[in-house]
């Protein structure tokens, strides 16, 4: 029984099975993150049968957080270096932080089981502020070398970009959807496409807009599009400045980084050809 005994105790934070499941964690907020916004406003006008699979897999995604819900009471947590381990110190941790956004978020569910309650389904987005903890708790756990650091930093600035670029175009399509026929989306020829279709030209938008690149194909027909536009450039030159900024130190680091590695070469076969 000695095995029970330790499983039943609370789990070490840097455990490998608590490192495991939060990985799968990450991974499952990432797909939440992408599938709430678009089922909120892709989904519910048309394709119903591309929408079920999006649907099923998100309420698999929210039973899976629910799960980690009840886990987190079973996990230690360090408070200033120190390993705090009592089940009851651990449980009023957790309910003192971050255990009223996470069981918020579980309203999501409804709107999966309800149709005409889909926008509960964006609920699950409180999950985003765990992300940077996860990721800083991945790359501690791994311990990832000088060079490959700064790669896993340059993945995250993707995914970031990308997380906006989508939100970018969801939005933009909930303001439109209502008349597709006399929006931006008629120069694309997508108003009667697909989802996927309709989709993939929302970000292609986002994208061309944030990048600022706008080669002109597709560009607001109205005043309400204007407006919107308007808005996702201010905070695009945001977003796109603070890349730049990030993506230019990283690339300085990484070359630093080899630019130390060649010059410790050449001391060391110095030294090993004076000996």
């Amino acid at each position: 029984m000695i095995w029970f005994k330790e499983f039943s105790n609370p789990w070490k934070p840097d455990s490998h099975f608590i490192m495991c499941e939060k990985i799968i964690l990450l991974i499952t907020i990432l797909v939440q993150t992408y599938l709430a916004p678009f089922i909120d406003s892709f989904v519910p006008s048309y394709d119903i049968n591309f929408g079920d699979a999006f649907i099923m897999v998100g309420f698999i995604c929210d039973l899976y957080f629910a799960l980690d819900i009840l886990l987190t009471f079973h996990i230690s947590y360090y408070n200033q270096g120190e390993l705090i381990s009592e089940t009851k110190t651990i449980a009023i941790h957790y309910l003192k932080t971050s255990f009223i956004p996470d069981v918020i978020s579980l309203l999501s569910l409804i709107g999966y089981m309800s149709e005409g309650s889909k926008d509960f389904i964006l609920l699950s987005l409180l999950r985003l502020h765990q992300l940077p903890a996860l990721a800083s708790r991945i790359e501690d756990y791994f311990q990832f070398s000088r060079q490959f650091g700064s790669f896993f930093q340059l993945i995250k600035l993707v995914v970031f970009v990308l997380i906006v670029a989508h939100f970018i175009s969801c939005i933009q399509y909930i303001i439109i959807k209502d008349d597709l026929a006399s929006s931006w989306l008629s120069l694309a020829n997508v108003d009667t496409g697909t989802t996927f279709d309709r989709y993939v030209a929302s970000l292609y938008w986002s994208i061309a807009t944030m990048a600022t690149v706008g080669f002109g194909d597709i560009y607001p027909t109205n005043t309400k599009e204007r407006l919107t536009t308007i808005c996702v450039m201010i905070v695009s030159s945001i977003v796109f400045g603070y890349i730049l900024s990030s993506i230019g130190s990283l690339l300085m680091e990484m070359s630093n980084y080899s630019n130390e590695s060649r010059y410790f070469t050449f001391v060391y076969y110095n030294f090993v050809e004076r000996k």
